[in-house]
């Protein structure tokens, strides 16, 4: 069962990468989904190190948790290599993570993210978490770039 989360994020991660790829400089920092396009990403990826790292890890998002929350808009914007690089550290991060997980310890408690939501939350709830926020954001910056007549990832 775990193998399935796994191939889906393996997949999701290459359309973040794949949409980092196609957007234009134009539209790295168009608004036309509220927040800047690059910052959707980071915003994606950033909570997936937040639902798969251990709770001591060291951050590797250079921003602070009101810029990941889109509650103050980060000072500067990141450059597509450096969101790459991002991208492919995290997605180590919780390949670990997941290559850690059995089908036994779904039912385990989660205690970052019981702490984060405010209540007791399941390994298995922080694997559909990181597919179904990653699904939700290639979800947006597909709608962008389609408003700029780019091609999306699906």
């Amino acid at each position: 069962m775990v193998q399935v989360f796994i191939n889906d994020f393996e997949r999701f991660c290459g359309m973040l990468i794949n949409q980092v790829d196609l957007c234009s400089d134009e539209v790295w920092t168009a608004t036309d989904g509220k927040y800047p396009y690059w910052w959707h990403i980071m915003h994606s990826i950033a909570f997936t190190e937040i639902y798969s790292a251990d709770a001591d890890a060291t951050t590797k998002i250079p921003y602070s948790m009101p810029e990941i929350m889109y509650s103050k808009e980060p000072e500067n914007v990141l450059s597509k290599e450096g969101l790459i690089a991002i991208i492919l550290d995290i997605r180590e991060t919780a390949r670990a993570y997941m290559k850690g997980m059995t089908d036994e310890r779904f039912t385990e408690v989660n205690h970052k993210l019981s702490k984060l939501y405010g209540k007791e939350t399941t390994q298995l709830g922080a694997l559909i978490a990181i597919l179904r926020h990653m699904c939700y954001h290639i979800g947006c910056c597909d709608t962008i770039l389609r408003m700029h007549g780019i091609k999306g990832v699906y």
